[in-house]
């Protein structure tokens, strides 16, 4: 143990020893700040550097800007998007049945929705949303919602073509590397962990623009399952899926604390564990107004509905903390569907959650703004599924559709095209279908980048890949912009 901390120690059992005389309640007090020490967590070789200070979260102050924020909630195991959207028109969804077999959805199950005002040429005039997300379908109709078609991590432009000739993501079709490559969305670099790409997007805000923009203030939420979207240079602040719990003996040992903790360590395992204490306590006083206030609107008591009822309980307190631009993760696991077609069920999972969300951010407050018009949902997942089942479920693909929604999207579109030909972009025939995608996540985050605010002279700072879309030669070419995913402002 560091001499500082087992001085502290024999400090407090003195000085309880003093107070009590009893060497039992000595004992305990002792204990008490030995299992709060990083050495009985992490590492007897606790080098303290005293000359050294921690990095601390920007004290960036507010100017009152209006307030953005992005909610990412990942659906992790592979999605099966094709039966989330589907072409209705006779021709494409003959097609579509062909191809699907005995998981294809009968159009009585799907809720119609025409994408005629779309500036991509889609296959169909009428496309279906699966009956069981409503609310999709409804926000879709309202024009607050787009579906972004066959969007997929890349390196670079890929077509079936040049499928063998070009640089590919890392662990193509397989869970955890492409569960990174969406949320890290820099597939090219394949040797290093990234940070994710929202970590680095409230990066860049936090920092003044080149037009001479102050920062932003700038938050980063871990609402559960995509942590790594919102993980950079700092950890994200946790959100429980509960009450906000303050350790009962916080102020007894707050001096204590400070000795054991307050101090960096050369070693990263100490730091690690005494960084995290020092944040998890300072967060636990600032957060526990905040998600202490209640929701209007109910919530079931799933993980899913849990995360988004504290990221709105988040949401709702945002004058009172002065935010300006937050960003948030949220998820749901259980979609790799191999044995099974996606079922009703899992999908309603989604539902009972998003919901309730969606009406909490619609309530008008006291200054007549909703919440929702600043709010960006990113609903993913790392790929889709194979468009030919396996003979029970359908197995790893690569392109997929993504789901955006809120007040200020640019709704009531298929953003990108709906493939007309799944042939034409299957890898491989004996794949059973994996789809090439013809968007970049680049694409995307681009246009949501623009949105919060990042100027595009540093816009390469965000999102790093973004070059090796500048081009117009193949379908997967090219950017979003804000103007093409929202309303103006």
């Amino acid at each position: 143990m560091h001499s500082s901390n087992k001085a502290a120690v024999e400090q407090r059992h003195a000085a309880q020893l003093g107070e009590t005389n009893s060497y039992g309640e000595a004992l305990r007090a002792a204990q008490e700040l030995v299992v709060l020490a990083p050495e009985f967590h992490a590492t007897n070789l606790n080098i303290k550097r005293p000359e050294e200070s921690r990095a601390q979260e920007s004290a960036t102050a507010s100017l009152g800007r209006s307030y953005k924020a992005v909610v990412y909630v990942m659906l992790s195991g592979g999605l099966d998007s094709y039966n989330v959207l589907v072409p209705k028109c006779d021709a494409m969804y003959r097609k579509y049945e062909e191809k699907r077999g005995f998981i294809s959805i009968p159009k009585a199950n799907l809720n119609s929705v025409n994408v005629t005002n779309s500036t991509w040429a889609q296959p169909c005039e009428e496309f279906g949303i699966h009956s069981a997300l409503p609310s999709w379908h409804s926000e879709f109709l309202s024009g607050s919602a787009v579906f972004v078609a066959n969007v997929g991590p890349l390196v670079e432009p890929t077509t079936r073509d040049n499928y063998y000739h070009v640089k590919k993501p890392s662990g193509l079709f397989a869970h955890n590397h492409q569960q990174n490559a969406i949320m890290e969305v820099h597939a090219a670099d394949k040797s290093n962990p990234q940070k994710g790409v929202l970590a680095r997007i409230m990066n860049v805000l936090g920092k003044a623009s080149p037009s001479g923009e102050p920062p932003f203030k700038t938050k980063l939420y871990n609402g559960g399952r995509a942590s790594k979207v919102v993980t950079g240079d700092r950890r994200p602040t946790s959100l429980g899926g509960g009450e906000v719990i303050e350790l009962s003996r916080r102020a007894a040992l707050q001096g204590e604390l400070a000795n054991l903790t307050g101090v960096p360590s050369g070693s990263v395992f100490a730091e690690t564990y005494a960084s995290l204490v020092e944040e998890s306590l300072r967060d636990s006083v600032t957060l526990r107004a905040s998600m202490s206030a209640p929701t209007t609107a109910s919530f079931g008591r799933s993980s899913l509905c849990r995360s988004l009822q504290s990221i709105a309980k988040m949401i709702n307190a945002r004058k009172d903390v002065g935010a300006e631009r937050d960003a948030f993760s949220a998820g749901l696991g259980a979609f790799d569907h191999h044995s099974n077609p996606l079922p009703d069920w899992k999908l309603n999972k989604i539902e009972e959650c998003l919901a309730p969300f969606i009406q909490e951010l619609k309530i008008v407050d006291d200054d007549g703004v909703r919440a929702w018009d600043g709010v960006t949902i990113v609903i993913a997942s790392e790929f889709g599924r194979s468009i030919v089942p396996n003979g029970q479920g359908t197995d790893h693909g690569w392109g997929g559709h993504a789901f955006l929604l809120g007040g200020a999207v640019r709704g009531g579109r298929i953003v990108g095209q709906y493939p007309p030909d799944y042939d034409a972009l299957i890898t491989h025939p004996a794949t059973r279908g994996r789809i090439v995608p013809t968007m970049s996540w680049e694409a995307v985050w681009h246009g949501i980048a623009q949105w919060l605010g990042v100027e595009e002279s540093v816009m390469g700072r965000a999102l790093p890949g973004k070059a090796a879309f500048e081009c117009d030669h193949t379908p997967s070419c090219g950017l979003l912009t804000r103007e093409d995913l929202f309303k103006p402002e």
